[in-house]
Parts: C-alpha cells; structure tokens; sequence
C-alpha cells in the first residue's frame, strides 16, 4: 500500500473539519490584525515577528493535534469509511434507478444539463447500525404502477454480497395464477434469465483473469436462493457477490463505480421483470 493510500484511508468527521475551519480562520484573523498593527499603524513593529510565529509554529501544531485526537486511523478507519459507503454513496446512487422522461435540446447548448425531477427519482429508504458492514434498503418506485425494492449490500473491504429480497407470499401468488407449483428458485430464473446469463459469462471471465487481471464488477449469483424470515416475514433471497478494489472503500472514484455499477446491475433486473416488484403484491 503507497503512501497515498494510508492518507486517503484516514477519516477526519465532520466535527474536526469544522474545528479545523474555525481554527483556520481564527489564526488568519489573528495574524492579520497583528500585521495590521505593525505594518499600518505602526503600532508596535514587534507584532510582525508575533504574526509570523503564529502561522509559522502554533497554527500547524493545533492543527496537527486537532487532527490526532479527532480523526480516525488504521482499523478504525476503514470501519468509518465503509459505513460512509452504506449510509450515503450507495443510497445516493439507487435514486437514480427509475427512468426519467427526455427533455432533448439541439447541440452544442451551452445550457447545463437540467436537473432531475425529484418526483421521478426513486424513494431510499435504509436501516444500519453503527459497526456493521451491512445496510438494509427499502427503495420505491415512483408513478402508478410503482414498485418495491428490498436490497441488503454486505460490503467487506474487498468484496460485497448483494441480497434481492422477494416476499414469499408474492412469488406462491404468482405461481398460483400461473397454474404452477411454487418453485422459488425457477420463478427467479424464469423472470430474471438474460441478466442472470450475461452476469455469469462476466463472472466466468472475471474467474479465467485472476485477481491481477480482473478490470471490472463482475456478480456471481448463487443457483439457490436463501429463505431468510426478517421482521416476521418470509423472504426469498437471490444472492450475488462479486470481489472490489482493495482501496474501494477510501477510493472515490472506486466507491462511486461500485454504487453505480450496482444501480446499473438492479436496473437491469427490474426492467426484465417489472412485475416481479410490482407494488398490488408487495405493499409493506
């Protein structure tokens, strides 16, 4: 791991910025009125040397020791950072997920780019505890026939298992229109087949390259799905994991391409089978 790494694993909080931006400001404050008085009105000429001192010797050691004692490192950390990912990258993301009617202007424009409707954005709704790496999401899909998505990210540094959760009296309802006997793992692959088949020849490519040469996200579903019951209801759960970048989740640029990569992933299972998430069997 280089240098610049150990610097961007470090996680300085919000209340440590904002004392840092007071003390900033503070200091510069200080050292101004201190040259003010020896350089303008020739007060005292010995405030020179004290403005220097100040921003020269005890503005970086307060800095140094603000940072120290509020910010987190090593284990730490990391800890923070991958809840960061949970609690805001991710969900950020995963408003996007509903298309959105085209506003189309002629090019070259030099308009900015409009934006997005709030009412055309998708409703996140999560729940996460303070040291666990996994976060629960309940996304809602807005217009009439809507939609309701239940998701579980487990992300473990470098690696993340995705849950796409489906009630289970919702999928025995539809095998009961159908005339067929409940088969939960069928349903899914039935509904959910061409995604599932490009997502595999990825993972067998991403599988053939190594570790080394591994580019991309590729998820590898699990041929079963898992029967979790959470909140005294029955879920079936489609599994898919799928190894990350060592540095993701301090990288930003990894950690917007992995929440993005994920939205694109569950967009594509929602536009193959929009009734398997439709909203008159799933409305809690």
């Amino acid at each position: 791991m280089n240098i610049a790494n150990q610097v961007q694993i470090i996680f300085i909080p919000v209340w440590v910025r904002v004392l840092i931006g007071l003390l900033v400001a503070g200091t510069l404050g200080v050292a101004m009125l201190l040259f003010w008085g020896a350089l303008v009105e020739d007060t005292s000429p010995d405030w020179v040397e004290a403005g220097a001192y100040v921003l020269g010797i005890v503005f970086p050691l307060l800095l140094v020791c603000i940072i120290a004692l509020g910010a987190s490192f090593g284990e730490r950390s990391i800890r923070r950072r991958t809840e960061r990912v949970l609690t805001r990258t991710i969900p950020y993301q995963l408003q996007f997920l509903p298309e959105e009617d085209r506003q189309w202007r002629a090019f070259p424009s030099r308009r900015w780019s409009p934006r997005t409707d709030p009412d055309a954005l998708a409703k996140v709704e999560l729940h996460h505890s303070r040291g666990r790496c996994h976060a629960d999401y309940r996304i809602s899909l807005p217009g009439e026939a809507g939609g309701h998505i239940r998701l579980r990210v487990e992300l473990n540094v470098k690696r993340a298992n995705v849950n796409i959760a489906f009630r289970h009296d919702h999928l025995a309802r539809m095998a009961e229109a159908d005339g067929t006997p409940l088969d939960p793992a069928g349903i899914l692959r039935s509904h959910f087949q061409h995604t599932l088949e490009v997502e595999q020849i990825q993972a067998r490519d991403a599988g053939a390259q190594g570790p080394e040469g591994r580019t991309g996200i590729a998820y590898a579903f699990n041929p079963e799905p898992l029967i979790r019951v959470v909140d005294g209801r029955t879920y079936v759960v489609l599994v898919a994991s799928t190894r990350l970048a060592e540095d993701t989740v301090w990288n930003p640029s990894e950690k917007v391409y992995f929440a993005q990569d994920l939205m694109f992933m569950i967009r594509a299972l929602l536009q193959e089978s929009p009734k398997m998430f439709a909203r008159p069997f799933d409305n809690a």
